[in-house]
């Protein structure tokens, strides 16, 4: 049973490959939405068909007025509930990083040229509802909570409607390529001094840091000081770049495996965690 159920996942996994490719942005088309009617709207539709039965049995004009009209709200919601999603914009947002057992802010920016309503967006255990979509583009947040150190798996994003009246249910597993990384839970532990190894002192004699000699123009990267920027370049034309600096290399500010004491692998990378967030707290350069 476990076999047949990994072949069905595996054959479904590569349908959807084919019917909606992996991308980092996508627009939702025709091709790429679902619906069938929630359990509300298989109720409806049987009282539909009672109704119907009931003015044919008895050849009652208004009851089956009644049913035509029942029937035209039926097929008038799902045409508004199919709509509601069509032309929806979606885009992946950078590589997120956090600490094993926090949620990571997994980014996804939303934008649609018609204002969208009710949309639910699904990603592993993360949920968010978003009342309303118009044409300005939104960055959304779902928290994911990363369990374990290492490359957090993200699967295939589900974005579902059920407006306006809740009789059907459309839905979409767009695959924006979303990725996380999960680092080690910090952990303080004391760091051998005076250990590092023949490997550790050839690791880069120069430093960037925040002081010291300028040393060159490299690109700009998300999330640095703005102090960094090369404010004239930008001027001149040139791009965002950021200014490099260098100072001499100090081996207490060399951060390896060997340098933390301890058996278990998993704590040790624990250790080495906190020193790299007290190191990057107290604005200090290091290498790893």
């Amino acid at each position: 049973m476990t076999d047949w159920r990994r072949l069905k996942d595996r054959w479904q996994l590569r349908w959807l490959d084919r019917r909606i490719p992996p991308a980092r942005q996508i627009t939702l088309g025709p091709r790429s939405l679902f619906i069938l009617p929630t359990r509300m709207g298989l109720l409806y539709l049987l009282v539909l068909l009672a109704i119907y039965l009931l003015g044919t049995n008895y050849q009652n004009n208004l009851v089956l007025l009644v049913a035509y009209c029942l029937g035209s709200l039926f097929m008038t919601a799902m045409w508004l509930t199919h709509r509601n999603l069509l032309g929806l914009a979606l885009m992946g947002g950078p590589t997120a990083t956090g600490e094993a057992g926090s949620q990571l802010p997994i980014r996804i920016r939303v934008q649609s040229p018609r204002p969208l309503y009710g949309v639910q967006f699904t990603l592993g255990d993360g949920a968010l509802w978003q009342a309303e979509i118009g044409s300005t583009p939104l960055d959304l947040l779902l928290p994911i909570t990363g369990r374990r150190r290492g490359r957090l798996p993200l699967g295939r994003l589900k974005v579902e409607s059920r407006y306006p009246l809740g009789l059907f249910r459309c839905w979409s597993l767009p695959d924006l390529q979303l990725e996380g990384w999960v680092y080690p839970k910090a952990v303080y532990g004391p760091l051998r001094e005076g250990e590092s190894t023949a490997a550790d002192e050839q690791q880069g004699d120069m430093l960037p840091a925040a002081i010291g000699d300028f040393d060159t123009l490299r690109a700009h990267q998300q999330g640095e000081a703005m102090s960094r920027i090369a404010w004239k370049q930008l001027a001149q034309g040139r791009g965002l770049l950021s200014k490099q600096f260098c100072e001499p290399h100090r081996a207490g500010h060399h951060l390896s495996l060997s340098r933390v004491a301890g058996g278990d692998l998993e704590q040790r990378l624990a250790v080495l965690a906190w020193w790299c967030c007290d190191y990057g707290k107290q604005g200090l350069p290091f290498s790893l």
